[in-house]
């Protein structure tokens, strides 16, 4: 089930071009918790999950280690 949705914007010469990110509730799997995420790149839309505490970082690190 869809939780939260967010818009940020890079910022490119040609303008500043809207990046979606979709957070997903997060589910148990044993003793710990997956969480499902969508980030809609310009060029390709990136499906991830994260896995534990630390699910919600995978997303700042897939914006900050991002080529875009």
């Amino acid at each position: 089930m869809l939780i939260l949705t967010h818009t940020l914007h890079l910022n490119r010469p040609s303008g500043k071009v809207p990046i979606e990110i979709r957070l997903h509730q997060p589910l148990p799997t044993g003793a710990s918790w997956i969480c499902n995420f969508e980030i809609d790149w310009p060029e390709v839309r990136l499906a991830r999950h994260g896995v534990g505490e630390d699910a919600l970082q995978m997303i700042g690190a897939q914006i900050s280690t991002s080529p875009s």
